[in-house]
């Protein structure tokens, strides 16, 4: 017997009523096999569907999500009943123009499935008579027992003739009875609580052809289940190369679609914290980093492999965060994962992988949008893409954006004292002869000057051909530039006790009357959130310059076996200039610096099919970053003068830091029972860090030397540095997973699996004469079981997992009495962190949630370092080695001999948080669509949750913490046809917050968005 799911239609007015369709669905249940018959059809249905052609371009994929792509297409709404199994079947791929009979013939070939047109817009999807694979009693299988058999591509296919099974026939026979209370029982454990609670959930919709009368399930409608009260659309991520069902994946993911991130005003990264919970984005200004569950990167260098992998249409970012905050624009979906990602997320996955994978050109016809943004802070943005098959074989696609804005800052100063963009030109041969250090702004300079700023421009273009059936070749080039008069980062406004009586507090800071040691502030700076003054706020101008190009090629062999290759070049530029000056001297120092990061990666996989019951992936891997820093700084001496100033400067050229990553990896599932499967991935990683002799900083192999220049123009020099090249650090280092899974129930995995990332250790350059020695690499173990169910008939979804982890060896900016003056890195012993995460996705009625929460805590391990911001002012602390047993502290410079006693500043660290771990988080949208005729109008609000937090490994007092903060944002959506319009407000309580050390978060902002589809 077939039961058709009940449908979501709008809100009951009685309970009378309710209760009453639910036992008309239960009687009409029933009789609903003997209603539709496979070889039935009608005529003029038939004729009509046979007089158009559409171009398709359905991946190999579920069932459910390629009856939502035909869907969408031909504008046919589909039926299907509970002895199929539209999440559980895999169908396709289908590349091609065909009529729409045509299209689901070769769909459904191999599947035991056909279909029949209930009525000219209805298709009903039905197992045919005496079919064993699609029978109720192995509807309960998980993949890969209910994938279909290989596809073959042919302008008409006949269906697939009924397969003879006498034993299951028995055993149909037998549990008939059984099935028919099941699902009454089923039945009414669905309705009987929302008779309790009032909405209607189980009214029928009915399709009506002849005689013909049958309950549909229309989640597939092309509108979203919102709107409509349809089941929770399919969500497909691609976390292991494969597309699957988010509630079939063993990982703990949270996936967010391109409309999710465009109607919540998630533009960038930096925001997407408010999307999925245990992460924590770090924003620098130029540059942003991830944390997941605590784990990632918690040292601010420039030259750090992240341990959140950023992963943009299949290519990794292996910079420290440097170029992530490339707008989000025409996206397909975001995808987070937490927890290390050992097999195919990159070897710098300790905390995660984060992929953002944007929207491919597609065979669909012309179609795209529009959307148009104006809000407070004079912002004003236009971004959209068009899609254009230009042949059977050939589709392009072009997306852009484009935004300004004013900076959410006040800048109080109101005179531009000192130099302004002072500096000559510079290059290899020493200063430019005639120009001055420094020039007087004027006042066109100062209206124009409004640090905190966006000028954004993007573009991609996407071009697909695709010549046959099985071979494909993608290719995306895309180009960023975001521009802004500066990163308006303010100086911590915390206050902190010296560690014992009597020591002075560090530079920048006076000792109150309480014994507290309080920040001073330039004249005129009131030291407020959102209020600079221009020399408090260092940096003057921000620059961050893209160029991607990205080739993936995919071809099936005739044995159903996928190969993939994929290929690109990143190219990521950023200049900065930054400044200082005392308000009440004329005098001040510039600095401009320059970061070129070049990154080549690549990648090739074998992707065997999923028709039996074993499956593979083996692949290899590459990725290459060369990190070249340039920076030239110049120094104004009281008194200025723009005729004759004193200046003195420093040119110097970096050494070019490579990071490197080559890996072999291979990925075996086996199902062994019919609900269970083990899944096992290794991957071997070569990677490293070396510091490279290249460039200015060596020519014809010979090291350079240091030169100084003189100026040639109002007194000073100018010194050039050239980078030396440090140790090399490299580490071989195996990581990947064993998993199992259990599926008892179709629609309920239960999970768990041990999992193991790495993150590459680092070369310390030291000072110029003492190396430090180069840090090993860090790793994760992770041992996690998870339950993820499908419920209410696909009206809620929900994940729970919990996590213990073994954070060994973690890298971090420790302080070196002994080498003083170098950047010192070390690895931390054995950290730990657990917690419980948790996402909720229900649709009931015209309503919808989505809420995900973590509870995460972490321990860091033993450690015992010099807390070095509390260091006094006025002394060499910093600058010269601990003093040896017997020989007393003196202030003298390290060439005299000097040393310094770190002793009263050690801090035993054992048992704090790590940084950017916060315990709590809590993420939740409702939305209530509104039915106005024949448009919906629909309030969201949404409520953002992240307790505390610290950027550092001190905690002993309030100097780097990032206090908690909620956010609450609404919503008021119009949607007529294609037309969209929200009116909105974000942060609508203005939480003032901190999104890194000094930067702070966006404040409340009011807008209007127009947007249209096509």
């Amino acid at each position: 017997m077939s039961i058709a799911h009940p449908v979501l239609r709008r809100p009951a007015y009685s309970k009378q009523k309710l209760a009453t369709g639910c036992l008309m669905i239960i009687a009409i249940f029933g009789l609903a096999p003997g209603l539709i018959h496979p070889a039935v059809a009608s005529e003029s249905t038939m004729e009509t569907a046979e007089a158009q052609r559409y171009r398709f371009e359905i991946p190999r994929t579920t069932l459910s999500a390629a009856l939502q792509d035909f869907a969408r297409l031909t504008s046919l709404q589909f039926a299907h009943f509970s002895d199929v199994a539209p999440d559980t079947v895999i169908v396709g791929p289908l590349s091609g123009s065909y009529t729409s009979t045509q299209a689901l013939d070769l769909l459904l070939r191999g599947t035991g499935l056909t279909f029949r047109f209930v009525n000219e817009r209805t298709v009903a999807i039905v197992a045919i008579a005496g079919n064993a694979r699609s029978s109720s009693s192995h509807s309960t299988l998980p993949p890969p027992f209910m994938k279909s058999a290989p596809q073959s591509a042919g302008p008409s296919v006949a269906s697939a003739a009924p397969e003879s099974n006498s034993k299951f026939r028995e055993q149909k026979n037998v549990s008939k009875k059984k099935g028919l209370l099941r699902r009454i029982a089923g039945l009414f454990a669905l309705c009987g609580p929302l008779i309790v609670a009032g909405p209607a959930f189980c009214q029928s919709a009915t399709a009506q052809s002849g005689a013909d009368q049958t309950s549909v399930d229309q989640t597939t409608t092309g509108q979203t289940g919102a709107a409509t009260g349809g089941a929770l659309q399919e969500v497909v991520v691609t976390a292991e190369r494969r597309s699957t069902d988010i509630m079939t994946a063993p990982v703990s993911i949270v996936a967010v679609s391109g409309d999710q991130l465009q109607s919540s005003k998630i533009v960038d990264v930096n925001s997407l914290g408010q999307m999925a919970p245990s992460l924590l984005v770090v924003n620098s200004g130029l540059n942003s980093t991830a944390d997941i569950r605590g784990v990632g990167n918690s040292n601010q260098g420039g030259n750090e492999t992240p341990g959140v992998a950023m992963v943009r249409d299949g290519l990794p970012n292996m910079s420290e965060g440097v170029g992530e905050n490339v707008p989000y624009y025409d996206i397909a979906d975001v995808e987070v994962l937490r927890g290390p990602q050992g097999t195919f997320n990159e070897a710098s996955s300790t905390g995660g992988a984060i992929n953002i994978n944007s929207a491919d050109p597609n065979f669909r016809g012309a179609n795209g949008y529009v959307d148009a943004t104006a809000a407070t802070y004079t912002e004003q943005k236009l971004d959209g893409a068009i899609n254009l098959p230009v042949s059977d074989s050939l589709a392009l696609r072009l997306a852009f954006n484009e935004e300004t804005r004013g900076s959410f800052f006040r800048d109080e100063a109101t005179i531009l004292d000192g130099p302004y963009e002072a500096g000559p030109i510079i290059g290899e041969s020493g200063p430019a002869p005639g120009v001055s250090a420094g020039n007087t702004p004027n006042s066109k300079d100062l209206a124009a000057y409004d640090p905190g700023n966006v000028n954004d421009r993007d573009m991609r273009l996407g071009i697909l051909w695709k010549p046959s059936d099985n071979f494909q070749w993608l290719t995306k080039i895309e180009f960023d530039d975001e521009d802004s008069e500066g990163i308006p980062t303010q100086p911590d406004t915390y206050t902190f006790s010296p560690l014992a009586p009597g020591l002075p507090c560090p530079g920048g800071h006076v000792t109150t009357a309480n014994g507290q040691c309080e920040a001073t502030w330039a004249q005129g700076y009131s030291g407020s959130p959102y209020e600079l003054n221009n020399w408090a706020s260092s940096m003057l101008k921000a620059d961050n310059d893209e160029a991607t190009y990205n080739e993936e090629l995919r071809y099936t062999l005739p044995s159903d076996i996928t190969l993939r290759l994929q290929g690109g070049y990143q190219s990521i530029f950023q200049t900065s200039v930054t400044g200082t000056s005392d308000d009440n001297l004329d005098v001040g120092s510039f600095s401009q610096g320059i970061t070129d990061d070049k990154i080549y990666s690549g990648e090739f996989d074998a992707i065997s099919p999923t028709t039996g019951p074993f499956s593979w992936i083996a692949g290899t891997m590459l990725s290459e970053l060369f990190w070249h820093p340039v920076s030239y700084s110049v120094n104004v001496n009281a008194p200025y003068s723009a005729t004759n100033p004193e200046y003195s400067g420093i040119w110097t050229d970096g050494e070019v830091i490579r990071n490197y990553a080559h890996a072999v990896f291979g990925q075996v599932s086996w199902q062994f029972e019919p609900t269970l499967q083990v899944v096992a991935g290794v991957r071997m990683t070569w990677d490293g860090q070396q510091s490279l002799c290249t460039g200015y900083s060596c020519i014809n192999g010979v090291q350079n030397e240091d030169i100084t220049y003189a100026s040639g123009a109002g007194g000073g020099e100018f010194t050039y540095i050239y980078g030396h090249p440090g140790p090399h650090a490299s580490d071989r280092v195996p990581t990947g997973k064993l998993d199992f899974n259990w599926t008892p129930l179709a629609g309920q995995l239960f999970y768990a699996f041990i999992a193991r990332g790495s993150k590459p250790g680092e070369s310390n350059a030291g000072s110029a004469t003492i190396e430090q020695p180069a840090t090993h690499y860090e790793w994760v173990t992770d041992y996690e079981t998870g339950w993820k169910g499908k419920l209410l008939a696909n009206h809620l979804n929900i994940q729970l997992d919990g996590y213990y982890m073994q954070y060994m060896d973690m890298i971090h900016s420790i302080f070196n009495p002994e080498i003083p003056t170098g950047t010192g890195e070390a690895n931390i012993p054995e950290s730990i962190l657990k917690g419980i995460e948790f996402t909720l996705d229900a649709n009931v009625g015209h309503f919808s949630v989505n809420l995900n929460a973590a509870d995460d805590k972490s321990i860091l391990g033993p450690l015992r370092t010099a807390a070095t911001y509390k260091f006094p002012s006025g002394t060499n602390f910093g600058q010269t080695p601990q003093c040896p047993p017997g020989v007393p502290q003196n202030n003298l410079s390290v060439n005299e001999g000097g040393c310094s006693n770190y002793t009263p500043y050690e801090v035993n660290l054992d048992g704090e948080e790590l940084p950017y771990a916060p315990q709590y988080t809590l993420n939740t949208t409702l939305r209530y669509s509104i039915p106005l005729g024949d448009t919906y109008l629909t309030p969201r609000f949404q409520y953002s949750y992240r307790s505390k937090a610290y950027s550092d490994i001190f905690q002993s007092d309030n100097y780097y913490l990032l206090p908690g903060y909620s956010l609450v944002s609404a919503y008021l959506d119009w949607e007529v046809g294609p037309w969209t319009t929200s009116i909105y407000g974000t942060n609508l309580a203005d939480s003032v917050y901190l999104e890194g050390t000094g930067l702070y978060g966006d404040p409340r902002q009011l807008g209007l968005e127009v947007s249209r589809s096509f």
